[in-house]
C-alpha cells in the first residue's frame, strides 16, 4: 500500500519497467538502476514485475503489453490522488517495458513528465 510505504509525495516518482524475459529471471540491471537513481538524487523509485507476463513466447508477452499499461495508468492515479502532479513522473522502460511506458504516456496524453528507453 501506497500510504504505508517510504513514499514521498513531494518527490519526483521513476518508474522502472523491464522488458521481454525469455527464462523469467529478474532482469540483473534492475537493482543497480534503482540504486543509482536513489544515489543521484532523492526520489521514488517504483519497479514494475511483471515477469509472470513477460515470459514464455514473445507473442504472448506484447498481448500482456495493454493490461500492464493500464495497471500502472491506475496506479499513477492514485498517485495523482494523493497530490503528485504529472510532470514528476518520469517513467523508464526497456524493450517492451519502453513500449508499455508508451502506452501509459499515451494514456495520459503526453501529460507525464517524461517518458524514455
Amino acid at each position: 500500500c501506497i500510504l504505508t510505504s517510504n513514499f514521498n509525495a513531494t518527490l519526483d516518482t521513476k518508474i522502472v519497467i523491464h522488458g521481454f524475459r525469455v527464462w523469467g529471471t529478474k532482469p540483473s540491471w534492475i537493482g543497480e538502476l534503482t540504486d543509482r537513481l536513489l544515489q543521484v538524487d532523492a526520489v521514488n523509485v517504483v519497479v514494475v514485475d511483471w515477469i509472470a507476463g513477460s515470459m514464455a513466447q514473445y507473442l504472448g508477452a506484447v498481448e500482456k503489453m495493454a493490461p500492464v499499461g493500464l495497471q500502472i495508468t491506475s496506479f499513477i492515479g492514485k498517485l495523482l490522488n494523493l497530490g503528485v502532479s504529472e510532470s514528476t513522473i518520469h517513467i523508464i522502460g526497456a524493450s517492451l517495458g519502453a513500449h508499455i511506458g508508451g502506452l501509459v504516456g499515451t494514456f495520459f496524453g503526453g501529460k507525464l513528465g517524461r517518458s524514455e528507453e
